[in-house]
């Protein structure tokens, strides 16, 4: 949200790293963020406390949908 000088990564680092200076956010980008995450926070007191994320049918959905994710990909070395 706040302007930003930039930088660029000193030589010998592991990772090349580049950030541009920005003139940062206007007020009314601002604003815009602030309510967005307002009504995100409020959403999500809304929907994970919820009783039909304590049932057992979720429960067990979302154990099996965890473990075949684990199997779509090899692991990485």
């Amino acid at each position: 949200m706040e302007p930003h000088p930039g930088f660029t990564a000193r030589e010998g680092d592991h990772f090349p790293t580049e950030r541009p200076a920005t003139d940062g956010w206007t007020p009314e980008q601002q604003e815009k963020v602030k309510r967005l995450r307002a009504r995100q926070r409020e959403l999500g007191t809304t929907v994970m406390p919820h009783p039909y994320w304590s049932t057992e049918a979720v429960r067990g959905d979302v154990v099996a949908a965890r473990m075949a994710l684990k199997r779509l990909f090899p692991p990485v070395a």
